[in-house]
């Protein structure tokens, strides 16, 4: 296969983001005795910010604002401490010696994204950081990933994308985009099991299933 660029998630991909809100969610629950609304977070995953708020505020009712109030503030105590993905930089340096350009896709805010990838130290290995904000349609749309892949001046059939949640998966799918999943907080479901794109427990091991030299690989995952 013609790999010519990388395409990659950020929040639960490239950032792990995701298990830290999920995780205050649940405790903020817990605390105003609302068991019921365990694990709603899941379902606003991998969605842009606009459309999760309003999920939320759907699922949860008329407790949305004591919920959120009390999640953010279990947040706001939590050190701001960024927390790559496992082999995350590792396979960043093997992208870039193989001078395959690189970008990001994400359905968070353009300017949060540029600021959480430069606090990860891993905004530099990126042509291209596009946000939810840049495209019309969110995720699952294939909006974001055609326009980062016309960005990169690749067709999307000639790119590689990383993604973890199903939304941003059918997203990167539906745009032509060779995809690889890699789940964080969902496990893959019957629908996304029958989608036929690849799957894998981490990027490391995504570059092997995508066929790269597997010398480089071992040399790699034991960096």
């Amino acid at each position: 296969m013609d790999y010519q660029g990388l395409i990659f998630d950020m929040d639960g991909t490239l950032i792990d983001s995701e298990r830290p809100l999920y995780e205050a969610f649940n405790k903020a629950v817990l605390e105003l005795d609302l068991p019921q609304y365990l694990d709603t977070y899941l379902s606003s995953v991998g969605l842009r910010e606009d459309l999760s708020t309003e999920l939320l505020k759907t699922k949860l009712g008329k407790d949305y604002e004591k919920v959120c109030k009390l999640w953010y503030e279990i947040m706001s105590h939590d050190k701001e401490v960024v927390t790559l993905k496992t082999g995350v930089k590792p396979v960043l340096d093997f992208f870039t010696e193989l001078k395959l350009p690189m970008a990001v896709a994400t359905s968070s805010n353009t300017a949060h994204a540029e600021q959480r990838l430069a606090q990860a130290d891993i905004k530099k290995y990126f042509r291209i950081v596009i946000g939810g904000d840049q495209v019309e349609r969110p995720k699952p749309f294939p909006d974001i990933y055609k326009r980062t892949a016309e960005l990169l001046k690749i067709n999307p059939k000639n790119c590689i994308a990383f993604e973890d949640s199903p939304a941003g998966t059918k997203s990167a799918i539906k745009s032509g985009c060779v995809t690889v999943q890699i789940p964080d907080l969902l496990p893959p479901d019957a629908e996304m099991l029958s989608l036929g794109h690849k799957i894998a427990p981490n990027l490391v091991s995504a570059i092997s299933e995508l066929g790269f030299n597997i010398s480089i690989y071992k040399k790699v995952y034991n960096g």
